[in-house]
């Protein structure tokens, strides 16, 4: 009986020393996530004095970040929620007025959405392709076999203070870029729009000159 009982004893202590070793590693994996992001958006990056390049390779090395991210909960290596992990790198990146936040995080998740919708981070290209800053080729739908590239809902003509910021940022065909920038004012602008001035990043007369603008293409 005593036997059985040291059996059972140091099987539960084997049990519970993995247990705490998965949570340690975890943890470890988390910061090492949110670190990497909160590098890679680092509130300077959103001067509109930044080179442009620059600010273009960092936004999109954080797109395969968080793709990351959601490779490892899916994996079920972490489990910490993505909300949370994205308030988390903001925060530690320099941000820290909530509705910023929310319209950056939800710039990410767009953008995120057309990578996988076009399969981009199918066969690692892609990935290595926007972690060096380059633009990744598409593997479906109509636009197959085109480069997806960076630009701004805002253009500098529109907002010249908002050119670098990373709820700007847009992932489009190559084809379709001159079809809807610079000049275009579709709801996504306009709400671009109002997220930054929410968030006292663009300022007010340039959000009416937005507004204005939407409504002369309208008529």
């Amino acid at each position: 009986m005593q036997l059985i009982n040291k059996i059972l004893f140091v099987a539960l202590a084997s049990g519970a020393g993995v247990y705490w070793w998965t949570k340690e590693q975890a943890r470890v994996e988390y910061d090492r996530q949110v670190g990497a992001l909160a590098t890679t958006m680092d509130r300077r990056m959103a001067d509109p004095m930044s080179p442009s390049g620059q600010a273009d390779a960092l936004f999109m090395r954080s797109l395969v970040i968080l793709a990351d991210f959601r490779d490892l909960k899916q994996r079920k290596r972490l489990e910490a929620d993505e909300t949370d992990f994205l308030n988390d790198a903001l925060s530690a990146a320099g941000y820290n007025n909530p509705s910023e936040i929310g319209a950056i995080s939800r710039n990410l998740r767009e953008n995120i959405t057309v990578c996988q919708q076009l399969k981009i981070f199918g066969d690692g290209s892609g990935s290595q392709a926007m972690l060096t800053g380059q633009a990744p080729v598409i593997q479906s739908g109509p636009f197959k076999s085109e480069s997806l590239i960076l630009v701004r809902r805002l253009s500098p003509q529109m907002a010249p203070e908002v050119v670098n910021h990373p709820a700007n940022f847009a992932l489009v065909p190559d084809p379709a870029a001159d079809l809807i920038w610079p000049f275009t004012v579709n709801n996504q602008v306009l709400q671009t729009a109002a997220d930054l001035k929410t968030a006292n990043v663009l300022d007010t007369a340039s959000y009416d000159i937005i507004r204005r603008q939407n409504g002369i293409l309208k008529e």
